[in-house]
């Protein structure tokens, strides 16, 4: 992800630092409760405020794949209310495990493609998450290509 200089950079860093921990959060909670989660979506718009963008419930029905679909096609029809967007999954990497957390900026060129892995644990009442350290790359952008 290429990112402008100035004023316009540093809301963009906001945005998607604030993108990026939302990502996460959401995607631990769920972990922890169910041991493994839907794809969603999340977007900060043009007034600052955070969404989460579900499959709703038809998501039972849904394979993966299509709810990865139906989200984006959620974040695209509203990209023009949007600054910056967010498509988590769960995924299989490199053997483990992973969060996947794909990143887009209205103000950016390309895509912010993180991978963090993870463990599962047993406790009590649900479970415990540990996060190994995450993997960057660029990706092409899907929302704002």
């Amino acid at each position: 992800m290429t990112t402008p200089t100035g004023t316009i950079a540093a809301v963009v860093r906001q945005d998607v630092t604030r993108l990026r921990s939302a990502a996460l959060d959401a995607a631990v909670t769920s972990l922890e409760r169910r041991g493994g989660f839907f794809p969603l979506g999340l977007s900060v718009d043009s007034a600052g405020r955070l969404e989460y963008h579900l499959t709703g419930s038809a998501a039972a029905r849904l394979s993966p794949m299509a709810a990865i679909e139906v989200v984006e096609r959620s974040l695209l029809a509203t990209r023009d209310e949007l600054r910056a967007v967010a498509l988590v999954m769960d995924i299989t990497w490199l053997g483990s495990d992973a969060v996947r957390v794909d990143l887009e900026h209205r103000d950016c060129e390309g895509q912010l493609r993180i991978r963090t892995p993870y463990s599962l644990g047993r406790r009590l009442f649900g479970r415990t998450v540990t996060l190994g350290e995450s993997d960057e790359s660029h990706a092409e952008p899907r929302i704002w290509p």
